[in-house]
């Protein structure tokens, strides 16, 4: 059962820069699953679209659906979607750098009304994350990157989503400490919370994730189970450019059924 399906979305920015071009995918319940593609392809414009931020960039969806258990998201604020369940770890981290550990999570956990829920769940993300436990009364903007990363993640497990969506968590950090991040994200989807995971860091993402979505100029240029498209060499051609710029359709997908593959 998909907890999260989006149909034919199409986004632009202003009047005339399309960003999506009938962009389609779902997020089965539970599972975890990557948009991959390269600077410019259109992995963050989705990501503001589900998370209803789009307006704080001066996008708008003409086209298309985003639900959600049901509900539609679209029109949505941001406030709404992220108590309907669906909360978005932005690109950069983004803590508030002059509040403590301990005051970010706080803040994550603003429209939890329930105390002891609250308190159970913070419990739960110093035991994620050990390392925020002992820095809780240190500033967030004196942790180190990676430090900031888990704090960015942890603020947003504070509101207990059942669907997160992590935009870039690599970004700018070293190989380690990403490997530490994909163990965190690998963990967090095995205790039940369905990740929509957006990277340019193909292996990691396609290590954790089930699904793959592979986008090129707005469109998905290929989707299907992250094995199978690791192996088939395709993710490669589409990062390094190839023919996905053109208006045409890109060349067929080798023949494996388990693939799909869609024309611009």
């Amino acid at each position: 059962m998909s907890m999260l399906d989006v149909g034919e979305l199409v986004v632009r920015y202003g009047r005339a820069q399309t960003a999506l071009h009938g962009v389609s995918l779902n997020v089965p319940d539970g599972a975890a699953v990557a948009v991959l593609g390269a600077n410019g392809a259109g992995k963050s414009t989705l990501m503001r679209a589900l998370s209803g931020t789009l307006g704080h960039h001066r996008g708008t969806i003409d086209a298309g659906t985003i639900t959600y258990r049901g509900r539609s998201l679209r029109g949505l604020n941001p406030a709404d979607i992220v108590a309907a369940g669906v909360v978005q770890v932005p690109e950069g981290r983004r803590v508030f750098a002059t509040l403590s550990v301990e005051e970010n999570l706080r803040a994550g956990a603003a429209a939890v009304r329930d105390r002891a829920a609250r308190a159970r769940t913070r419990k739960e993300v110093y035991e994620l994350f050990p390392r925020l436990a002992e820095r809780a009364e240190q500033k967030a903007g004196l942790l180190s990157g990676g430090e900031q990363q888990m704090l960015a993640i942890g603020r947003a497990l504070m509101s207990r989503p059942s669907l997160l969506l992590l935009d870039e968590p690599s970004l700018g950090l070293a190989p380690l400490v990403v490997a530490r991040i994909g163990e965190i994200v690998r963990e967090i989807n095995a205790q039940g919370t369905a990740v929509l995971l957006v990277e340019q860091n193909a292996a990691m993402a396609l290590s954790l994730a089930e699904t793959a979505y592979v986008f090129a100029v707005g469109r998905v240029q290929l989707a299907g189970p992250s094995a199978r498209l690791e192996e088939s060499g395709e993710i490669q051609h589409l990062y390094l450019g190839g023919d996905v710029a053109s208006d045409e359709p890109p060349p067929a997908a080798p023949a494996r059924a388990a693939l799909t593959r869609w024309a611009p």
